[in-house]
């Protein structure tokens, strides 16, 4: 699973994260939430989280979370 995040985040336009290129310092599992995996991972000085969802009952999950917490980060 950490090798393809990572294959999948190398494929991000650098300039979509703020960043000139893609080369990942660190990459860490955080943990395991009800339904989804997080890690951290550090381009640069920058911290980024990924959330993968893993509960295929609820595949819109994660983007709806987003949302929810862009909502919430802008209050």
């Amino acid at each position: 699973m950490t090798n393809n995040l990572k294959r999948v985040i190398q494929r991000i336009n650098p300039f979509q994260l703020g960043v000139t290129s893609i080369q990942i310092n660190s990459f860490r599992k955080l943990g395991l939430g009800e339904g989804h995996l997080n890690y951290q991972f550090i381009i640069g000085n920058k911290k980024f989280l990924c959330r993968v969802n893993i509960d295929k009952n609820v595949p819109n999950q994660s983007k709806e979370e987003y949302y929810a917490l862009k909502l919430y980060s802008m209050t």
